[in-house]
């Protein structure tokens, strides 16, 4: 059985070669026409009951229902569909030559690596060897050092470009199915929002050294907190009031041993008022409406307004109004001129 992306790839280039001198308003009835069958087959389901017959017609109703939205599919967004997979096999011509450098890259380290291989081990033996080292003046240990040292990063470098490489194939690859998920669900009667729900909800991204990212998390969580833990202390200190936002169950115990110790000493001076007094006041004074601080990440969440940017760059590039009426311009002249070949003829 073939793909559904197949059948699509097939279906496109089929309607490209069927209907290129085909009118929108020709294509419009078309897909009516269907919309048409469709119903009268959905008739015919709702009568029958004899269930093969019943299972034939809703196998030819998916059928015509698939084909009634590649057909408004391509009508509604043909300019669009072309100028995205004419985008696509740029972003495709672009990876095989970063493959090919990132090959002669990796060549060029393990070259590099076998060539330095001997040196290394005699500069690692030599200074982990306290015998040798002893004998040796500071001149000619931190020679072996800087030698070392410039070993380790002409490794590094090489590793460092063939990382950058593996980063641009990431993301070209990442963009190339992008733009198939796009011209595939335009094609067959899909909204931008649609795609771009599709676009968030899948992962387009190879995972390269996941070990690697996660240990790197780890890493970086762990410094958050730790930087967390030092700004509370400092807030605590220099800004109460941002403290008790951000801890409130801390605060109110803090708050609690504080108006204890005030009132205490208030009553023994004689200063001020008596607790009951001090309650009753309380009691009567307006409660102040306790607000709470946000993340970006939360208020983007509430509002829906999580998006791919490449999906947004890429509709902003095929919905160029000016492009689509000049090819709008260039097939209705060309179906023209096709009719009157004909009427000639």
């Amino acid at each position: 059985m073939k793909k559904r992306k197949d059948i699509l790839e097939q279906k496109f280039s089929e309607y490209t070669g069927k209907f290129a001198y085909t009118s929108k308003e020709e294509l419009e009835a078309k897909v009516e026409n269907i919309s048409e069958q469709i119903e009268e087959k959905k008739e015919q389901l709702r009568k029958t009951k004899n269930e093969e017959e019943m299972d034939n017609l809703e196998k030819v109703i998916a059928k015509m229902e698939k084909e009634k939205d590649t057909m408004s599919g391509y009508n509604k967004n043909k300019t669009k569909i072309e100028k995205i997979r004419e985008y696509k096999e740029r972003l495709n011509n672009k990876i095989n030559p970063l493959k090919v450098e990132k090959a002669k890259l990796e060549n060029d380290l393990k070259t590099y690596i076998e060539a330095n291989k001997g040196v290394l081990e005699f500069i690692n033996k030599t200074l982990n060897n306290p015998k040798m080292t002893e004998n040796m003046n500071n001149k000619e240990y931190n020679e072996l050092l800087v030698k070392k040292e410039q070993v380790e990063n002409g490794k590094k470098e090489i590793e460092d470009k063939i990382e950058k490489i593996d980063k641009k194939i990431e993301v070209l690859v990442s963009s190339v199915s992008k733009c198939d998920l796009a011209w595939k669900s335009l094609f067959t009667d899909r909204s931008w929002d649609e795609i771009q729900v599709r676009a968030v909800q899948r992962n387009y991204t190879r995972k390269l050294n996941n070990k690697a990212k996660t240990a790197e998390s780890k890493k970086i969580n762990n410094e958050t907190e730790r930087e967390t833990e030092q700004e509370d202390e400092e807030i605590a200190l220099t800004d109460p009031e941002s403290f008790k936002e951000r801890h409130p169950n801390i605060s109110k115990v803090f708050d609690w041993f504080k108006n204890v110790g005030n009132k205490v000493y208030s009553f023994i001076s004689g200063d001020e008022k008596t607790f009951k007094e001090e309650d009753q006041e309380n009691k009567q004074a307006p409660k102040k409406v306790k607000t709470t601080r946000k993340s970006k990440a939360e208020a983007n969440k509430e509002n829906n307004v999580e998006r791919d940017a490449f999906i947004e760059e890429l509709r902003r590039y095929v919905e160029n109004d000016k492009a689509d009426k000049e090819q709008e311009y260039i097939e209705k002249h060309k179906v023209k001129n096709v009719n009157k070949e004909e009427k000639e003829r």
